[in-house]
């Protein structure tokens, strides 16, 4: 059930953020736990929301990232304003996710299970209520009895019967202890509920430690001059440390109740094997499911792709003490790295998956190499308003247009392998959207399929013609102050590029529709 990914995970999270620095970057612990829980979501809906949280502190987590790379040209007061932002974010989204992680695993506990041992401790009140701790051979096991309001913290005096899967039992409290999922009892396999308190807590400290010592930023005077001047700006350093050593001991804490939580759930080999065992006979079957999965994984990664032909450029801007002029920044050859999980998301709608990686491949070498030309162009000529002019200009400039017409080849052959996989998903969708039709049911699919192959193959004509577009527009980088048309030649291929993120959305919405209509 892939345990050992958030085990791992974990180990990316209990490290402190000093300075908006973070030694083990958080979003990939997270990333690991989002893999870690890939089945268990599908089994339960809590787990399935905490993975949604997780998914959205990987984005949190990104931006802190770029902060960082970022932070040696910031104020003090930007220290404040983005160390405030990240810390409110991670306890909105990180405290209810490892709240619904710990409650979904103890859900799962207690309706695959039935565990039964004599009780091993005395019970004391907890909570407003009783706390009781039964050991079993594959684990610990709490329980919480709650009492009726106002009523004494004393143990309860009842007897009852239960059912389990043996037959019935007498239960009284002073008796065994029991799994039974009833309105009034909490049964906490693998010690769920103090692993999910020692998380809130992890992330409510580590959140404050990392920005409280920013706040000192605001006791700076600056230029100002009062009465009693204090200044405790220079305290920043101090508390910083300070209060990373404590981040440092609440995280060490955490990671060992995790590491020992997770360990005790991937060694219960029966557990294991029953969640595995619902997994394969309730998920893996599901074509909708798998279906709907695959066309979003695929559609979201093709439209995501397309963000690195923004193009954008910088001008008058010093890089490694370098002045670079009109230098399209934007890493493009990010996009065929970016296809080729697309390609591999979309599984068997994808039959030509190796032949779509290989011109993929082709686009990576021949995008970089058109990358690094035009940064040696925007570097070599910057300032100038008539580069063609300058000595060295043609070789440099055929060199980028080359390796540039190159990559957009491998762009255009690439598209028709989109093309195969959007038209394969097409089919599927209207497939199982017509299903349930009975009259007209092969018509209303023929229609419903006839019209998205229209639109695909429309999309893919644009795609064509944007490549050529973009040869022609990178060609007249150079000749900008010529005509205010090719000074302005980047913008037309940016807008190009929008409109086609646009369709490509558009299309992703007709499948998505047409899978909804799926009775």
């Amino acid at each position: 059930m892939n345990i050992g990914y958030i085990m791992a995970g974990c180990l990316f999270l209990f490290n402190p953020t000093v300075n908006l620095i973070d030694v083990l970057p958080d979003v990939i612990g997270y990333l690991l736990i989002l893999k870690g829980l890939y089945k268990l979501a599908d089994l339960n809906g809590k787990i399935k929301a905490a993975r949604q949280k997780f998914k959205a502190a990987v984005w949190i987590a990104s931006g802190e990232l770029l902060v960082m790379l970022a932070a040696s040209v910031l104020e003090a007061t930007w220290y404040l304003v983005f160390s405030f932002v990240f810390c409110v974010l991670k306890l909105i989204y990180l405290i209810p996710a490892f709240v619904n992680l710990f409650e979904g695993i103890s859900y799962l506990e207690m309706r695959l299970t039935n565990h039964k041992a004599q009780r091993q401790t005395v019970a004391k009140p907890r909570f407003g209520g009783v706390f009781d701790k039964t050991e079993f051979p594959d684990g610990t096991a709490y329980f919480e009895l709650y009492e009726k309001k106002n009523a004494p913290n004393s143990v309860p005096f009842f007897e009852q019967r239960i059912s389990f899967a043996g037959g019935d039992e007498r239960l009284c409290m002073a008796d065994a202890g029991f799994s039974s999922r009833t309105a009034d009892r909490t049964v906490y396999l693998y010690e769920s509920d103090e692993a999910r308190v020692f998380s809130v807590i992890f992330v409510i400290v580590h959140a404050a430690c990392a920005c409280l010592p920013e706040f000192t930023a605001i006791a700076g005077m600056g230029e100002s001059v009062t009465s009693n001047p204090v200044d405790f700006s220079g305290m920043r350093t101090i508390l910083a440390f300070l209060l990373a050593g404590v981040s440092v001991i609440f995280g060490i804490l955490w990671l060992v109740r995790m590491l020992r939580y997770f360990d005790g759930f991937r060694r219960d080999r029966a557990f294991i094997r029953t969640l595995e065992e619902k997994y394969e006979s309730e998920i893996v079957p599901d074509v909708l499911l798998w279906t709907k999965r695959k066309t979003h994984a695929f559609c979201t990664l093709s439209i995501v792709a397309f963000a690195f032909f923004m193009c954008l450029p910088i001008s008058g801007i010093s890089i490694g003490g370098r002045l670079v002029d009109s230098f399209y920044f934007v890493p493009e050859f990010l996009w065929g790295v970016v296809m080729l999980a697309a390609f591999r998301a979309a599984g068997e709608y994808a039959p030509r998956r190796r032949v779509a990686s290989v011109k993929a491949a082709l686009f990576v070498p021949f995008s970089a190499a058109s990358y690094v030309l035009l940064y040696i162009y925007s570097e070599r000529f910057a300032g100038s308003a008539f580069p063609y002019e300058e000595e060295g200009f043609f070789p440099v400039y055929i060199a980028f247009m080359i390796c540039f017409a190159f990559a957009m080849v491998s762009f255009s052959l690439l598209v028709a392998e989109k093309k195969k996989v959007y038209l394969r998903l097409a089919a599927r969708c209207t497939e199982l959207s017509s299903a349930g039709l009975f009259e007209m049911s092969a018509q209303k699919q023929e229609e419903r399929l006839s019209a998205l192959t229209r639109r695909v193959g429309r999309y893919a004509a644009l795609e064509y013609l944007y490549a050529c577009f973009s040869v022609l527009c990178m060609a007249a980088v150079p000749f900008g102050e010529e005509s205010e048309i090719f000074a302005l030649s980047w913008f037309f291929r940016l807008m190009f590029g929008i409109i086609l993120m646009i369709y490509s959305a558009a299309i992703a919405g007709n499948l998505h529709d047409e899978l909804e209509r799926v009775v």
